[in-house]
């Protein structure tokens, strides 16, 4: 539980110090920002938060529970693997979302692949 709790203290933290910092460069650059670094920020933030969600609720319930995994309903079972692969969800649509706002990420993608492509092919 203690860890479950913490994370979610860190999630939080995480996002607001994003939000903090990406509003000093604001201020330094004495200009806006560009779109797509507004919209990576909040994709991201929003999509972790939600996906953090219930494994930080799994660990409030997680003293309540029997002790011994062994004896938990189906329920508890497929919760917490649900919750834990969440997680995962998390990491992995970091990927589509950098692909889908940024730029220059789809740059190099697109160079990385051409270049496998010609390893591949032989050209």
């Amino acid at each position: 539980a203690v860890v479950s709790t913490q994370s979610g203290h860190y999630g939080r933290a995480i996002i607001v110090s994003t939000v903090l910092l990406f509003r000093k460069a604001m201020k330094i650059t004495h200009t806006t920002l560009r779109w797509q670094g507004s919209l990576t920020l909040v994709l991201v933030a929003t999509i972790y938060s939600f996906a953090i969600l219930p494994y930080n609720i799994h660990g409030l319930v997680e003293p309540f529970l029997e002790k011994d995994p062994v004896k938990w309903s189906m329920f508890q079972l497929v919760y917490y693997r649900c919750a834990c692969t969440m997680l995962s969800v998390n990491v992995m649509s970091n990927f589509f979302i950098y692909s889908m706002t940024v730029r220059s990420f789809r740059n190099f993608l697109r160079e990385k692949t051409r270049l496998m492509l010609e390893l591949v092919s032989g050209k």
